[in-house]
């Protein structure tokens, strides 16, 4: 084989690409230590993400590590590396402040010039020049407070996606394109994307795959009564740390309503983990048949997605679908709706407009 050095084409070695090779002895080399915001937990300049079901914990359980994170105070006992923290809020700031106030209080903490920050308005990060306009209100801020960013907060990814389909892979790969490069890339943070669950499957965030594939960490948060469970459930960079446990309390705060009643917010305070508690549920005969009805009905979608090369998880049922499949297995019309309410108050199923997930 006869290989062409640059000077034979005409070439400086100057004028060679910017892509090169290095040999296994560089691989080899006793690498970097991992540079953690939370040792053992959550390494810098990371795209991670918490995913869970509303009003399951997720954001309060966000928005404590963020504090512990701005006061460089252990987390769940472990070392956390001070740094500023930004949070990019798609809803109002009232629900933040008795949060905020509440984790105050409780510790007794005051966090007045600390940086944390939070946005005035939810973004688009679908869009480049959104994202880029985040970036650099980012970096503006970072400089006039003279603090480093170290880990930014989405909450949640659908308020700040933009006018985008989730489910479209293609779109969803520029929405984590755009996180990667301007917030993880420009502004050099780790960034937490606060998520909501599939919609047929429980177990991973919403949807296209392509999210899941861009993430290097992920968590899936869970609430059963007041416990909060926080369980990792992806991590390429190290291993998996131990799933973690929370009990939500109210703290009364020094704030009062028009009605002179003082008002209140939700603190949550580590606990130690045990495993969540089986339900036993008893099921009538048409609420049996009915759950089978709709598995099968989910598992042909999930065979279809397949077969047309999409994501299979994004599967859903219609409500109409199911209501046909349970009347074609001679099951009483009449009891649907009986049947419908019983799954729902057994959080067996919920109703999302026109479609029935699995819980």
């Amino acid at each position: 084989m006869t290989f062409i050095s640059p000077a034979q084409v005409g070439l400086e070695e100057s004028d060679r690409a910017g892509f090169q090779f290095d040999s296994v002895d560089t691989l080899l080399q006793t690498p970097s230590p991992i540079d953690w915001v939370i040792k053992g937990f959550l390494p810098t300049k990371t795209l991670f993400m918490t995913f869970g079901n509303p009003e399951s914990g997720k954001s309060l359980l966000s928005l404590d590590m963020a504090l512990h994170i701005v006061l460089g105070l252990p987390w769940c006992g472990k070392k956390v590396k001070q740094g500023a923290v930004f949070y990019l809020a798609g809803e109002g700031h009232y629900g933040l402040s008795r949060r905020v106030k509440a984790f105050t209080e409780h510790h007794k903490i005051d966090l007045t010039g600390k940086p944390l920050f939070f946005s005035r308005s939810a973004t688009a990060l679908l869009d480049p020049g959104s994202a880029e306009e985040v970036a650099l209100a980012i970096q503006e801020t970072s400089k006039e407070h003279a603090v480093e960013p170290i880990v930014i907060l989405v909450d949640t990814l659908a308020a700040n996606y933009g006018p985008g389909d989730e489910n479209n892979n293609s779109d969803m790969q520029l929405f984590v394109n755009n996180a990667q490069h301007f917030l993880v890339g420009r502004a050099g943070a780790a960034v937490g994307l606060i998520h909501h669950t599939g919609h047929g499957d429980k177990t991973r965030g919403r949807g296209a795959s392509s999210l899941q594939a861009a993430i290097r960490l992920e968590f899936e948060i869970t609430k059963q009564d007041a416990i909060v469970r926080m369980k990792p459930t992806k991590s390429n960079e190290f291993l998996k740390p131990e799933p973690l446990a929370f009990q939500i309390e109210s703290m009364e705060l020094p704030w009062q309503e028009e009605d002179g009643e003082f008002s209140s917010g939700p603190l949550i305070l580590p606990i130690d983990y045990s495993s969540p508690k089986r339900r036993t549920i008893n099921l009538g005969k048409n609420q049996r048949q009915a759950l089978r009805i709709l598995e099968s009905l989910l598992e042909e979608q999930q065979r279809r997605l397949l077969a047309a090369d999409h994501d299979p998880k994004s599967a859903q049922v219609l409500v109409s679908d199911w209501r046909k499949g349970c009347s074609d297995a001679g099951m009483d019309r009449r009891r649907f709706l009986d049947i419908v309410n019983g799954l729902t108050a057994k959080s067996l199923i919920s109703i999302d407009g026109i479609h029935v997930l699995l819980v």
